[in-house]
C-alpha cells in the first residue's frame, strides 16, 4: 500500500468531490428501471483523481494477491476493485469517513453492475422490471429495503461493520473475504430477482397489469405533471444531497406552517443533505407528484391543503404511500442524529408536527425550484 501511496498524487478534497459526484449520480440513476451502472469511464476519472496510472493498479493487484488463494480470482485482479480498495484504505488512514463511505457504496454499486450485466445481457423491459420489483417477496433484500439503492446502502453498512479494520490494516485475508462477500451478497439478490423477472416476462403478468389511460382532463394533466416531475425531482434530489443545498425559504416557511421548534427543524434540515437519503427523498417526491391533478396543487394555494391531506391519511390500501415514506425517512434521520429516543417521548401531536415539517420542507424545496 505504501508503494502505491508514494506513486500517487492526491488532493483529498478533489478526490472526495469526484467520489461523491460519481456515487450520487449512480444512486440517482438506480431509481430508473433496468439501469445498469457502467464503470470504464468512471474508473479513469477516479484514477486521474489519484494521480496513478492503470499499470500501477495492475502491478499492485499482482503483488498483493500473489501466492494467495485469490491469485487467480478475476474479482481480486480487477483494476477497478483494487483502485477502490486503495482509496478506502487511504480514506481510513486520513480518518476521512465521508470519502470512505462514498467509496464503499460505489464499490457495491460496481459489484451490482457487474452482476446485472451477466443476467441482463441483451434486453430489459422497464415495465417487467418495475412489476418484478413491486411483486418480490417481502423477505427479498430489494423489497425489504424498498429500493435497489437502499439495498446497496444496507449491504455497504453491513460490510463496513465487519471489514473496516481489515481494510484499515490491509489484512490480505480479510480483504479477500471482503471482496468475495461483497460480490456474493449482490449475486444472491440479483440472481433471485432475475429469476422472478424472467418468470414475469414469460407469463406476461406485467403486461396484464397495464391499464388504458383515460383522456379526461385530470388524467391528462396528471400524466404531464409526472413527466415534468421526474426532471424536477432529479434536480431537487441533487440540490439537497449532492450540492448540500439548504433551502432557507422552504425551511422558514415550513417552520411557520407547522410551528415546529427551530432547533429540531435545523437538525433535520442539515441531516437530510446526506447522500444516503437520496433514494428516500426521491420516493417521497414521486409519491407527492403522483396524485397532483392540477397546477394549483403544486404551485398554487391548494398545495398547502394537499400536503396536509396526504399527512392526515390514517388508512389506505396502498403498500407504499407518502405519509409512510416521510415517517420512514424521519426515523432514519432521528436515529442518525441521536434524537430518536427524545422523539419517542413526545406526544402524538408533537410527533405529527415533526413529520409534517419534513413533508413540507422536501416538497417545498422542490416547489421552489419550479413555481
Amino acid at each position: 500500500m505504501e508503494t502505491l501511496l508514494q506513486k500517487s498524487n492526491i488532493n483529498m478534497s478533489n478526490l472526495q468531490r469526484v467520489m461523491l459526484k460519481i456515487t450520487s449520480s449512480d444512486v440517482n440513476d438506480l431509481s430508473r428501471p433496468c439501469y445498469i451502472p457502467g464503470h470504464k469511464k468512471e474508473y479513469y476519472t477516479i484514477l486521474n483523481a489519484t494521480g496513478l496510472m492503470d499499470k500501477d493498479i495492475k502491478e499492485f493487484a499482482k503483488r498483493t494477491f500473489k501466492g494467495t488463494i485469490a491469485e487467480s480470482f478475476n474479482i481480486t485482479n480487477e483494476p477497478g476493485t483494487n483502485l477502490l480498495l486503495f482509496i478506502m484504505w487511504y480514506a481510513l488512514k486520513h480518518k476521512n469517513n465521508t470519502l470512505y463511505h462514498a467509496t464503499l457504496v460505489y464499490h457495491m454499486i460496481r459489484q451490482y453492475g457487474h452482476v446485472m450485466q451477466r443476467h441482463f445481457k441483451q434486453f430489459c423491459s422497464e415495465e417487467v422490471f418495475s412489476y418484478s420489483l413491486e411483486t418480490l417477496t417481502k423477505t427479498h433484500l430489494f423489497s425489504r429495503e424498498k429500493t435497489i439503492a437502499n439495498s446497496l446502502f444496507h449491504l455497504a453498512k453491513e460490510l463496513q461493520k465487519r471489514y473496516t479494520k481489515d481494510i484499515q490494516t490491509f489484512n490480505i485475508d480479510g480483504i479477500i473475504q471482503f471482496v468475495s462477500a461483497s460480490r456474493h451478497r449482490i449475486s444472491q439478490s440479483v440472481k433471485s430477482f432475475a429469476e422472478h423477472y424472467y418468470r414475469a416476462w414469460k407469463s406476461g403478468d406485467a403486461l396484464k397489469t397495464q391499464t388504458d389511460v383515460s383522456d379526461d382532463e385530470g388524467n391528462q394533466y396528471q400524466n404531464q405533471s409526472m413527466e415534468r416531475g421526474k426532471r424536477v425531482i432529479d434536480a431537487t434530489v441533487k440540490n439537497l444531497t449532492i450540492y448540500k443545498t439548504v433551502d432557507k425559504r422552504a425551511m422558514e416557511e415550513s417552520i411557520k406552517i407547522t410551528r415546529i421548534k427551530t432547533g429540531i427543524a435545523e437538525l433535520i434540515t442539515k441531516e437530510v443533505n446526506d447522500m444516503k437519503y437520496a433514494d428516500n427523498i426521491r420516493l417521497i417526491l414521486q409519491l407527492f407528484v403522483k396524485d397532483v391533478t392540477d397546477k394549483s396543487m403544486f404551485c398554487g394555494r391548494k398545495y398547502y391543503d394537499y400536503v396536509k391531506r396526504l399527512m392526515a391519511i390514517k388508512r389506505t390500501r396502498s403498500r407504499i404511500y407518502f405519509k409512510q415514506q416521510v415517517n420512514i425517512l424521519l426515523m432514519k434521520i432521528l436515529k442518525n442524529i441521536g434524537q430518536l429516543q427524545t422523539f419517542n417521548s413526545y406526544t402524538t401531536q408533537t410527533q405529527y408536527i415533526i413529520n409534517s415539517y419534513l413533508a413540507f420542507y422536501l416538497t417545498m424545496a422542490m416547489r421552489n425550484t419550479t413555481c
